[in-house]
């Protein structure tokens, strides 16, 4: 007996502070609360298994007394019932789960996107793990999209600058109507997704002037009719050259629209007033500003002034009245109507 006392001291009646701190209270009620399929179907089959026994021990007895013997039809049948009754309730306790995965990723064919929000709060650890690892590849594929459009984006810029780098009268305009458009809708204080639909779109504003002859583009003169109507196309030119890559459908207005003016005098399908998007009208004031203030083969650049004064002149005619508002109010605020270098003043919209 002394033997059997010392042996028992010995035996630890509490688990180790360490690992009771290491888990945690909710991460053990977490453990508790996700069941595998393993355990959940063997709970759900010992739980019929006992309450066949019992009904059938509890049939047996009754049979033994005469005067309930022609309840016992009966008895089966409620037997059958809650056997079944189980076995719904099991089958729904493993199926609901799934359904609710297999819907969420139905939503997502539907919409052609995979968004990473899987619900991981099932009460089954297999499906919780199901629904991690579906989130998992969706970030991914939100990401590998990410860097894809990114790409496409990078490969058209570059195409734009090059346009420009091939006409040493247009060098650098589409970075400039980039910094000028973007500085306007920051000043309007639109949402940074529509500001960096307007950033890319002025950037992109001149693609189609690749399928214009160089020819008529840097002619040292005015157009004759027939040229002009050939550059006019180029809106259009542009529109079909992105509309082949679904990332770039929401600058298509801005490179398709850009030349359209205030009171339906402009091309390619005059329209009108807020029948042009409000980027596109953004773009259009920028666009003129720096082709105003930059030289061309046909003449010399004019003023920062100069061109303010054309655009309030023009404006509600050919430009927004609120868009030239607020650029005048950024030439004014930043003082920089005077200058003369078209540089330096995109440099100064841009910090």
């Amino acid at each position: 007996m002394p033997e059997l006392g010392r042996l028992a001291s010995q035996v630890p009646l509490h688990f180790p502070a360490k690992r009771t701190a290491r888990r945690g209270v909710p991460a053990i009620r977490k453990a508790r609360a996700q069941l595998s399929f393993a355990r959940r179907a063997f709970l759900v089959s010992l739980i019929g298994i006992c309450t066949a026994i019992s009904v059938s021990f509890l049939a047996i007895n009754l049979a033994n007394r005469t005067e309930i013997k022609a309840g016992i039809p009966a008895i089966g049948i409620c037997t059958v019932l809650l056997a079944i009754g189980i076995s719904s309730l099991a089958s729904r306790a493993v199926s609901h789960p799934l359904k609710q995965l297999i819907a969420r990723l139905e939503q997502s064919e539907a919409s052609g996107k995979l968004p990473p929000d899987f619900p991981e709060d099932s009460p089954t650890r297999e499906i919780n793990q199901l629904a991690a690892s579906l989130k998992r590849a969706a970030m991914a594929v939100v990401q590998s999209n990410d860097r894809l459009d990114r790409a496409c984006i990078e490969f058209v810029e570059t195409m734009a600058q090059a346009l420009d780098a091939s006409d040493p009268y247009t060098a650098g305009h589409s970075n400039r109507v980039r910094d000028y458009a973007t500085a306007i809708a920051t000043a309007m204080q639109l949402p940074p997704e529509e500001i960096e639909v307007i950033r890319v779109g002025a950037q992109l504003h001149d693609i189609g002037k690749i399928g214009i002859p160089d020819a008529v583009l840097q002619k040292p003169g005015y157009l004759t009719p027939e040229e002009y109507e050939l550059v006019k196309l180029h809106p259009q030119i542009g529109k079909r050259i992105l509309e082949r890559v679904a990332q770039f459908d929401k600058y298509l207005p801005i490179v398709e629209l850009h030349h359209e003016d205030q009171d339906g005098g402009g091309y390619p399908y005059g329209l009108k007033g807020h029948e042009v998007p409000l980027a596109v009208r953004i773009v259009h004031v920028a666009d003129v500003f720096d082709a105003i203030t930059t030289d061309r083969a046909y003449r010399s650049a004019m003023s920062a002034r100069r061109a303010h004064e054309i655009l309030e002149l023009c404006s509600g005619t050919q430009f927004d009245p609120e868009v030239v508002r607020v650029f005048s109010g950024i030439l004014a605020e930043r003082s920089i109507i005077e200058t003369s270098d078209v540089e330096r003043l995109a440099t100064v919209l841009r910090a």
